[in-house]
């Protein structure tokens, strides 16, 4: 594995890796969230993991750029650019809106005849055809949504106090649930990858059987983990070393 995801390619961000890895990660952010995400990521999980973080127009360096507001065009775009950076062995993680993004674009590189991603860790959603979560972002109100972000607690109060921060992530936010939210099933194949399932115990969006129909969308193995926390578990305390533990074990078995 030698290529670096093209420079100029501004959906492509490499975090960074060792010398030879063996493997290269892709990562899907959640909603409202990019690349900068999966900063320490790399110094985490390498050397032999190589990590591309996903970076959507409308978010950090990308902020001058319209987001794209539908499932399908968003497909369109990373598919080819992906297909691009593949050059050996490469595993898929996306948490949230991520995760049905990463699982889309598994089946459409599966479709148009390349091998899959050797696996499929998804986190934070919960199978597709589980219909919508049990919280809407993308159709709640502004006043509404700080509410929520502020009960939930995972969004920093003084973050929510700040009228420029809220202008700028309330849009984006919502937008991005957009993408995926009720968004029926499209057709596509059955995955053969591995698959491991991630979330939070506490997480008020999806239930643990949203979480556990993710077996029936592989013919490979799957296998659930949950995690002390919310919806956004994977962000700070604790349980964020948990997971990129549980994944570097996963990825190097």
């Amino acid at each position: 594995m030698t290529n670096e995801p093209r420079e100029h390619d501004a959906w492509l961000i490499p975090m960074g890796r060792g010398d030879s890895p063996s493997l290269r990660l892709f990562c899907f952010p959640h909603a409202g969230s990019g690349a900068v995400q999966f900063r320490f990521w790399a110094n985490l999980l390498g050397p032999a993991i190589d990590v591309v973080a996903i970076q959507p127009p409308g978010r950090e360096m990308r902020s001058h750029e319209p987001p794209v507001t539908a499932l399908e065009p968003m497909i369109a775009e990373l598919v080819p650019r992906i297909t691009a950076a593949i050059t050996g062995p490469y595993a898929f993680f996306g948490h949230s809106m991520g995760a049905r993004l990463a699982y889309e674009v598994a089946r459409e590189l599966i479709r148009a005849g390349r091998s899959g991603p050797r696996k499929l860790l998804v986190s934070g959603h919960g199978a597709p055809g589980s219909g919508r979560p049990k919280v809407s972002i993308s159709t709640m109100a502004d006043d509404d949504l700080i509410a929520y972000l502020r009960r939930t607690g995972e969004t920093p109060r003084e973050l929510l106090d700040d009228e420029e921060f809220t202008r700028r992530l309330l849009p984006l936010l919502k937008t991005d649930a957009g993408v995926t939210e009720g968004v029926p099933v499209r057709e596509g194949p059955q995955l053969a990858c591995t698959l491991r399932v991630f979330g939070g115990v506490d997480d008020p969006m999806w239930t643990r059987a949203d979480l556990e129909r993710w077996s029936t969308l592989t013919r490979g193995d799957c296998q659930l983990s949950l995690f002390p926390g919310g919806h956004l578990y994977l962000v700070s305390g604790p349980q964020r070393m948990q997971l990129l533990e549980a994944i570097r074990s996963e990825l190097l078995a």
